[in-house]
């Protein structure tokens, strides 16, 4: 059983990174289709503010997709059996995608760091590693603001007391409820950090081929020649 769970997990991850691939390549195609951004250079002010744009839409639409996704009924009249499938459905739906939306915000934080290497600011070797502690600054204040906005958006247990009054089963309706808004926040949150981890380790990596071989790429995956 351990390996049929481990081997579907597996099967998901890939899935969901190919669907988050498709989806962050359709949504710059259509941005940059409906806007001048992509006739100017990588690291001109335009293309930038529409990576971080696109950056910023993606982790709201994180925040957001996943709360409707966990945000079912629970029905008066529901058996416990009912009320626990229910539950794991709600469940399964928020952490499809929190992978999903995380990836897509994660790929378009790598563009924005990319697309900062080809600034001039960042020229230089040592100027490289700047745009790291930009995209880290960036990526913690995104996950800050992530968290509080999780905190307004669902409290937790006392909003829930409607539910009770609805079912007549207080403890068993609240309990799901905060189940649900916990299972939320992990899954949001461990995509928040792979989003961190993928703008930070690309952004390295990108620092230390510069260094070492003085060759950059932009956020459309054309290399420049080296130096």
């Amino acid at each position: 059983l351990e390996m049929k769970l481990y081997s579907w997990s597996m099967f998901s991850c890939a899935v969901a990174t190919f669907a988050a691939l498709l989806l962050y390549k359709h949504m710059n195609f259509a941005v940059v289709l409906l806007t001048e951004a992509g006739t100017a250079g990588p690291a001109a002010p335009a293309s930038l503010a529409m990576s971080l744009a696109l950056l910023l839409g993606s982790f709201t639409c994180l925040q957001i997709f996943t709360l409707c996704a966990c945000s079912g009924p629970i029905r008066r009249g529901m058996t416990y059996e009912e009320k626990r499938a229910q539950r794991l459905m709600l469940e399964r739906q928020t952490a499809c995608w929190a992978i999903i939306l995380g990836m897509v915000a994660g790929m378009q934080a790598m563009d924005l760091g990319s697309r900062l290497h080809q600034h001039a600011l960042f020229a230089g070797a040592t100027a490289s590693f700047l745009v790291l502690a930009l995209m880290l600054s960036l990526c913690a204040a995104l996950c800050m603001l992530g968290r509080l906005s999780r905190e307004q958006l669902m409290p937790g247990r006392p909003d829930y007391e409607f539910l009770a009054a609805a079912s007549g089963s207080e403890d068993e309706d609240a309990d799901a409820c905060v189940k649900i808004r916990e299972h939320w926040e992990l899954a949001v949150a461990d995509s928040e950090n792979d989003i961190t981890a993928l703008a930070v380790s690309f952004t390295l990596m990108q620092a230390c081929r510069y260094m070492l071989f003085t060759v950059r790429s932009t956020g459309f995956a054309v290399e420049d020649a080296p130096t």
